[in-house]
């Protein structure tokens, strides 16, 4: 009875071995074929993980990622606040998200949403940040065209009637500040 009373144990947790496994499996294959680039850093900054999506938006290979500094893809059009911004954040152990610009292993840039969050053990020590980014360049382009056309004929790229209007708006709020400071 004993005998069998252990057979019974060992076979629970060979199972429970096996579907937990399963769900291992299922979750990295998810990862891994997620259309939003995944990586995960180290508390110290290196990169231990990329999917193939991050690799492709990037342009280097997985091996060229493992090991450096998210810095090798940091393009310099972003303001250092925003750096500070982000790291205040990781520091308080809080997800921080906005807006990124990389740079590609060609050296064309492009800009990301990105939704960092710091990952805590069971201690609640941080280990590691994960990083999820969308590719957003064509949207903000998109947006700078609309936003031209909306103050610009689309024939002549002239200026039109709703820029002339808000160009003299500015002017005479401008003017009002100054007639206040005097």
């Amino acid at each position: 009875d004993e005998l069998g009373q252990i057979a019974r144990s060992l076979e629970s947790v060979s199972q429970q071995q096996a579907d937990n496994l399963a769900q291992l499996n299922n979750l990295s294959t998810a990862i891994e074929q997620s259309n939003d680039a995944i990586v995960i850093t180290s508390v110290k900054g290196t990169i231990d993980y990329v999917n193939r999506a991050y690799c492709r938006l990037s342009g280097y290979k997985k091996s060229e990622l493992l090991g450096q500094n998210p810095r090798l893809l940091k393009s310099g059009e972003v303001g250092k606040d925003t750096y500070e911004q982000l790291w205040h954040h990781l520091s308080q152990e809080k997800t921080w998200r906005g807006e990124l610009v990389n740079k590609r292993k060609d050296g064309s840039s492009y800009i990301l949403w990105s939704t960092i969050t710091p990952v805590l053990n069971e201690d609640g020590v941080v280990t590691h940040y994960i990083g999820v980014q969308s590719d957003i360049t064509e949207r903000r382009a998109d947006q700078e065209r609309l936003r031209f056309l909306a103050y610009h004929d689309s024939l002549t790229g002239l200026p039109n009637r709703a820029k002339l209007v808000e160009d003299i708006e500015c002017r005479l709020e401008d003017t009002q500040f100054e007639s206040a400071d005097a």
